[in-house]
């Protein structure tokens, strides 16, 4: 029997074809397998026929059904193969055949590819089972590194230029999880008036942002066009800048310093992959697999977490309050299920949304044992964790994607834990199954008056967790989303009816010291000065700032001190200060 046959597994299979033929073709009787000149045939009771030529990889096979394309036989018939004969055991690391993948690509494509990749990227490998996240798309090699069965997430039918993209990435990798990056050869693509709307805008501040985008917007439109970082960049910015005009709450001059940072550097470097040019702003996929990981509530509006085949987490935007969601029903069956979809559309944010037609999607409840998640969503260890956040570059230089560092977390036991009144907020910790800790935080908001009765309630009982996981202080902090216990699942912001809890009662310390303090004292600086703006700088304030250079001279950092003393250069200061802040907490 064929080797490639004999590995495909259910979800492989599932992968190429859907989960509805698959566990219909698990049901029905095994057909009898035939080796015959030229190829496999398959013998089924009901009198149908497959067969699959030699030397053709498994989409090439044909039945004598009716159905177009993939079919239940098809199907059955693969499974009969993988259950035929033992598993082929796992080999060394194979490097795909490039030679074959410029064959099936066609000269086209091939040439496109190599432009790509001329022009600059980021991928990262993940596995095994290997898959390799791109920019705006995910390549699964769903047969080790046998590119036949690698399958693109993207909205092309047949190989696609990413395909070839995907097996550089994962050949320079040798077979080892990490991120490859290559660096454009391109000559940076001049972004003049957006970078003269930006200078602007740093020395008038927040304040001055709608009156500047009035004159500057259209400019930028047109220039920006096509850079779909900078176009997510540049909608926070007009979004931050009307709550503060607005006096919301969920303003944040954290996330204001952050979005002109990371404008400034990538409009420095102009390399394709930080602007985002080989990214699609928006992208229909035509099949889809989505699994519901939580909710959460928020001033501004709700966040449904859903992760797609490959591990990605994607997010749906709804409005504030809502409690439906767009051809999907009640939020609250939403948040605890998963979906088949025809009619999803992505963006370059990571955000999504539904067609309206209710028929193109089929939504049933998400199951309790969350094995069967993608591995990637998985929380591996803190050890593994930890490599992977060292390999990964700056926040101000990733993609700027919505749902960041979400986890799926299996538990094997629940500290003691207590509630601090002052902060409200309910502090634990838990134990993971790599034999590590987490410490578990979750403040109270008033969107979602219940969510800490809940997890008082249900985190005893806890298998799973679904949180946000962050580096603060040097100790993983997970904020929980989610919690799966063997007979329900409780999504925190949407409980309602727990009892009151009664947990002991203790302040938390900070867990700062001296150093951090500074650091964080001096980011807090550089926030005030981006939304003040630095036209708008009183004496009291450049006073702090001096006094600030001189206390973090006296603690031994003289590269910050230098930067943040007389002539300071905002930028270059307000960039050592987020990046030290960013290796100290992560």
């Amino acid at each position: 029997m064929r080797a490639d046959f004999r590995g495909l597994t259910p979800e492989a299979l599932a992968a190429m074809a859907n989960w509805g033929l698959v566990k219909r073709a698990q049901r029905e009787p095994a057909p009898e397998l035939l080796l015959e000149e030229g190829g496999l045939r398959a013998l089924f009771a009901d009198g149908n026929r497959c067969f699959f030529p030699d030397a053709q990889p498994a989409t090439q096979g044909h039945c004598s059904c009716a159905a177009a394309g993939w079919c239940r036989h098809l199907i059955g018939a693969l499974l009969a193969c993988a259950g035929s004969e033992p598993k082929p055991q796992p080999a060394e690391f194979v490097a795909v055949d490039m030679g074959r993948v410029e064959k099936l690509l066609g000269k086209r494509l091939w040439t496109k590819a190599l432009a790509e990749k001329a022009r600059g990227l980021s991928a990262e490998v993940l596995g095994p089972p290997w898959q390799v996240r791109l920019p705006g798309c995910t390549v699964r090699f769903l047969l080790g590194s046998d590119v036949d069965y690698g399958k693109c997430d993207c909205q092309l039918k047949g190989p696609c230029l990413h395909l070839a993209l995907a097996a550089w990435a994962f050949n320079q990798q040798a077979g080892q999880p990490g991120r490859v990056l290559w660096q454009g050869s391109s000559q940076p693509t001049a972004l003049d008036q957006t970078e003269l709307w930006l200078e602007q805008l740093l020395e008038a501040g927040v304040a001055g942002s709608a009156a500047l985008w009035e004159v500057w917007g259209s400019r930028v439109r047109a220039e920006i066009f096509g850079c779909s970082w900078l176009r997510v960049l540049v909608e926070e910015i007009l979004q931050l800048g009307q709550a503060y005009a607005q006096a919301a709450s969920h303003y944040s001059s954290g996330r204001w310093l952050y979005c002109l940072l990371s404008l400034a550097l990538r409009l420095r470097d102009g390399s394709s992959y930080l602007l985002g040019r080989d990214v699609a702003w928006e992208q229909e996929l035509e099949h889809s697999r989505l699994f519901a990981l939580g909710c959460r509530r928020r001033a501004q509006d709700v966040q449904l977490f859903w992760a797609d085949e490959s591990g990605q987490v994607l997010v749906q935007l709804l409005p504030a309050g809502s409690e439906s969601v767009p051809a999907l029903g009640r939020l609250s069956e939403a948040a605890g299920s998963q979906v088949v979809s025809r009619g999803l559309v992505r963006r370059a944010d990571g955000s999504l949304r539904f067609r309206r037609e209710c028929n193109r999607h089929s939504l049933t409840r998400l199951g309790l044992d969350w094995r069967d998640l993608p591995a990637p969503l998985i929380w591996p260890g803190r050890e593994a964790w930890a490599r992977r956040c060292n390999e990964r570059p700056s926040r101000l230089l990733e993609a700027p994607l919505l749902a960041r560092d979400l986890w799926v977390v299996p538990l094997s036991g629940v500290q003691t834990g207590f509630y601090d009144p002052g902060s409200q907020r309910l502090v634990a910790r838990i134990d993971d199954l790599h034999r590590g800790q987490l410490e578990l935080r979750r403040t109270h908001q008033r969107e979602c008056p219940g969510a800490l009765d809940a997890l008082a309630w249900a985190l005893p009982q806890a298998v799973w967790l679904t949180g946000f996981v962050r580096l603060e202080g040097g100790i993983p902090r997970l904020e929980p989303v989610a919690i799966a216990t063997n007979e329900q699942l409780v999504v925190l912001d949407l409980y309602q009816g727990a009892e009151p809890f009664d947990w002991p009662l203790a302040l938390e310390s900070s867990g700062r010291d001296g150093l951090s303090e500074m650091l964080q004292e001096a980011l807090s600086l550089c926030q005030q000065a981006a939304q003040m703006g630095l036209s708008q700088l009183v004496p009291s304030f450049q006073r702090r700032r001096q006094e600030l250079a001189e206390r973090l001279r006296e603690g031994s950092m003289l590269n910050l001190s230098r930067a943040l003393a007389s002539d300071w250069d905002f930028r270059g200061a307000a960039v050592r200060c987020f990046l030290a802040t960013e290796r100290l907490n992560g």
